[in-house]
């Protein structure tokens, strides 16, 4: 077997040799370019998906707060007009009533409200017109029973 034994490369060779180390580290390079041209791309789309998986439903929950905070005020305002209609009605204005429409239950609140306040008023006016009604009879009763007084002290005589 013949023995190779290692040449001294020439003046040729040595200029090939360093042309192909230059063209080898110029793949290099651009390869290591590629590929954080790709890392950039990868962690750009991460961020989105990121932003994306987290922020809609987030947005959703947000969007959700806001409605269901809206409604709630509708029916805290709601409530206040009822509070006060119901202060009114125990400060005797009993002609004191609710227009709600806003959902079903408020709505069914007032109607009701307004039912009892119409009832209390009703039993006022008849509480009124018993007192009346009593005094009359108390009149009455005082000029009949003077009237027999009357006529016990004096006899009735015809002209």
């Amino acid at each position: 077997m013949p023995v190779l034994t290692p040449r001294r490369p020439g003046l040729g060779q040595s200029a090939l040799i360093d042309g192909m180390r230059l063209s080898i580290a110029e793949l290099i390079s651009l390869e290591r370019d590629a590929l954080e041209r790709q890392l950039q791309r990868n962690r750009k789309q991460r961020r989105m998906h990121l932003v994306l998986g987290t922020g809609g439903p987030l947005l959703a929950v947000v969007l959700m707060m806001l409605l269901a905070g809206r409604r709630i005020a509708r029916m805290t305002l709601g409530l206040e007009h009822l509070a006060e209609a119901a202060r009114q009605i125990e400060a005797s204005d009993l002609e004191s009533r609710i227009d709600l429409h806003d959902s079903r239950e408020t709505s069914a609140l007032a109607s009701g409200f307004n039912r009892m306040a119409e009832r209390l008023q009703r039993r006022d006016r008849q509480a009124v017109l018993l007192d009346r009604l009593g005094r009359t009879l108390q009149s009455c009763h005082s000029i009949s029973s003077a009237s027999m007084t009357l006529g016990a002290m004096m006899p009735l005589t015809l002209f």
